[in-house]
């Protein structure tokens, strides 16, 4: 895990199992001689759902006064509603002085981009030409994204799979918050049950 440490961000998204988002947060703090473990500083939180009432009791416990040099949260749930994900827009956005949060996640779709917007990513499964279809699509004509709209559906890729793709590279790109936000949407949409995959992407063809 890269943390620049002469330039500590307030909030991280770590993308990348939990498992190893937790061992490598504590070897990076350890190698600069911070030692999380044991601080009554460090907040580690581990479960299957960060709700809203999660969300406000680590924003009560962000606020109060701190035991040492520095406090640092780890959320590392396996779904973070939206809600909570809203919860936390204020207490990332003006964070208390010396204290940091990591927040895990499988991908950045999964992270609404107004939250995203205040937080650094680490992805710790970056893999080599992951997004060289995304990048074909972005930069196709009209006509072109259509022609691989209808192919896409027709081979029955995996639609989710390709919208974190798109996602990825409209964040490299630094896209606008808009498209960012068309594409999460049907990304949620995306893994209901009879999702329409040609409509979503020739959905996308057009607004992007």
């Amino acid at each position: 895990m890269e943390i620049d440490f002469n330039n500590l961000h307030h909030a991280y998204l770590v993308v990348g199992q939990r498992e190893e988002a937790e061992k490598a947060l504590h070897a990076s703090f350890e190698a600069r001689g911070f030692l999380l473990k044991g601080s009554p500083d460090f907040f580690l939180w581990r479960g299957d759902l960060f709700g809203i009432e999660e969300a406000r009791d680590l924003s009560e416990k962000a606020v109060r006064s701190s035991f040492t040099v520095r406090k640092v949260f780890f959320i590392a749930p396996g779904r973070i509603t939206h809600e909570a994900q809203n919860a936390l827009l204020k207490t990332f956005e003006e964070p208390v002085q010396e204290t940091n949060f990591f927040l895990v996640a499988r991908d950045e779709a999964s992270v609404l981009p107004t939250l995203l917007s205040r937080m650094r990513v680490i992805n710790l499964e970056s893999r080599a030409g992951e997004g060289s279809d995304a990048e074909k699509f972005l930069s196709a004509s009209l006509k072109a994204r259509l022609d691989l709209a209808r192919r896409m559906a027709e081979q029955e890729e995996s639609l989710p799979d390709f919208l974190d793709r798109l996602l990825k590279v409209l964040h490299s790109r630094k896209a606008s918050l808009q498209s960012l936000e068309r594409v999460h949407a049907v990304r949620i949409v995306s893994e209901t049950r009879g999702a329409a995959a040609r409509l979503i992407l020739e959905h996308l063809a057009l607004v992007l």
